[in-house]
């Protein structure tokens, strides 16, 4: 696990899942997404807290990731990076 700030720890199988949805973003063809989960992912690996908090944001309102089009594993992959997301964001803001 890596160290997001206030001793909140990020599972470390985050970054691997991140890293395996932008690619699968990129190969849907959402270029946009697939940056933004890169940009994303880059400021978790340095233990940027606010990175988590930009990742669970990025699945509500319109235009989100909620509104792709993704299906199987995919699917299931950005499930499972939301739910890690909420998770991890919930502690950070609940350490101070």
């Amino acid at each position: 696990m890596s160290d997001a700030g206030d001793g909140v720890d990020i599972p470390e199988h985050l970054l691997g899942l991140l890293q395996g949805f932008e690619l699968a973003l990129e190969t849907a063809g959402e270029n946009f997404w697939a940056r933004r989960i890169g940009e994303i992912r880059a400021a978790i690996a340095v233990g940027d807290p606010y990175a988590v908090q930009r990742l669970f944001t990025s699945f509500g309102g319109s235009g989100s990731l909620n509104d792709l089009q993704l299906e199987g594993d995919v699917r299931r992959m950005s499930s499972e990076i939301y739910l890690i997301a909420k998770e991890t964001w919930h502690q950070i803001r609940h350490a101070n």
